[in-house]
């Protein structure tokens, strides 16, 4: 299955004002849908691209915070998703799978990295930041890009994103210790760095 079918809109949801996000959250679930694209149905595969590309593209960016990397990462995550429905035991786990996917392209472009400029997390600060805080954040970047890859992803899945650290496990595809530590790891090193006020906000 080609992605660009699945990126047009859905054919079928209401235009009233609203609906279309309703639609997208509360249609139908993810266990209907996944058998319905497996057997070749274009708008139930639209649909699932649609309801997942947003948190797809969030992980990607905020761990590999280069929009163009991000953006082939998630092209690549919904084709290999698409194209192995038939390997998803339970329809209904279609995020958690297609998460997985996700931080696994995300490691690969992590290893794979030619040094390049960064979409940093002090250029998403609101604009009434202070100079100050833009300043940590970017010191928050320098020392993420330090870090291990499995490490720093696991505490941006974490911190950033607000994982669970059962969430982060399974996106990472390892234990909960596993997951627990890195994170920690990570967390060590960022606070001897950074004063973590600066996410609060």
């Amino acid at each position: 299955m080609l992605l660009s079918s699945a990126m047009n809109e859905p054919e079928r949801p209401p235009e009233t004002p609203g609906a279309r996000v309703r639609w997208l959250s509360e249609g139908p679930p993810d266990a209907e849908l996944v058998p319905r694209a497996r057997a070749g149905d274009a708008w139930a595969s639209r649909l699932l691209y649609r309801r997942h590309v947003g948190i797809a593209m969030q992980t990607a960016l905020r761990t590999l915070r280069n929009r163009a990397e991000a953006e082939d990462v998630v092209q690549d995550a919904f084709m290999l998703a698409f194209s192995r429905l038939d390997q998803l035991r339970e329809p209904g786990a279609f995020r958690g799978w297609l998460t997985r996917i996700v931080v696994s392209g995300v490691h690969r472009r992590l290893r794979q990295r030619v040094v390049e400029p960064l979409d940093g997390l002090d250029a998403e600060a609101s604009p009434a930041a202070s100079p100050a805080v833009r300043a940590e954040l970017r010191l928050l970047d320098e020392v993420l890009d330090k870090l291990e890859a499995e490490d720093r992803v696991a505490w941006t899945l974490r911190y950033v994103l607000g994982y669970k650290v059962e969430e982060v496990a399974d996106a990472c595809e390892c234990s909960r210790s596993t997951a627990k530590r890195r994170i920690q790891a990570a967390h060590a090193v960022v606070e001897r760095h950074v004063s973590m006020g600066v996410l609060d906000g």
